[in-house]
Order: structure tokens, then C-alpha cells, then sequence
């Protein structure tokens, strides 16, 4: 069985998934102490909803684009500083 992110980046699990990650990241950024996130299963990082692979499915539109309707201009806060990315 294969499984490429791609056709399903942006499904409704998909979109909760990184919410609910944001939201913690963004509690953890307010605590005076460091911490340390490590993504092991990181994929390219970045998935159009646009492309042919997203559209084929049609997860996008129950994921991501129901979540865009909402709000077409959240409001987002910066963590300046305080994040380091490190790439392997």
C-alpha cells in the first residue's frame, strides 16, 4: 500500500492536526522555560490545496477551505526570537 500526503494534505484531520499543534506551540511559547519540538515525520513542509493531487480527492474542501471561509485573514502571532529551526 503507498500513501503520498499530498492527495490528502488539507483533509479535515489534516487541518485539525495542525491547528490543535498550533495552538499548543503557542501556549508553549508563552512559558518563560525553553522546550524542545522535533518533528520526525516532517514531510516537503509545503502542500497546495490548489494542486491537481489535493483537488482529486476533494478532502481539501471539507479540510482547509471550510476553516479559510471562516476567517480569510486570521490573526496570527509571531514567536520572533524564540524559534530556532534546525534543518538535517
Amino acid at each position: 500500500m503507498s500513501y503520498r500526503h499530498a492527495f490528502h494534505a488539507s483533509a479535515p484531520a489534516d487541518a485539525l492536526k495542525h491547528a490543535t499543534l498550533a495552538r499548543v506551540l503557542q501556549h508553549m511559547l508563552e512559558k518563560p522555560k525553553p522546550f524542545l519540538f522535533l518533528d520526525t515525520h516532517a514531510g516537503i513542509a509545503r502542500y497546495d490545496s490548489e494542486a491537481e493531487e489535493s483537488t482529486r480527492t476533494g478532502e481539501a474542501e471539507e479540510g482547509i477551505r471550510k476553516l479559510r471561509d471562516l476567517d480569510p485573514a486570521p490573526k496570527r502571532r509571531r514567536a520572533q526570537g524564540k524559534v530556532h529551526v534546525v534543518a538535517a
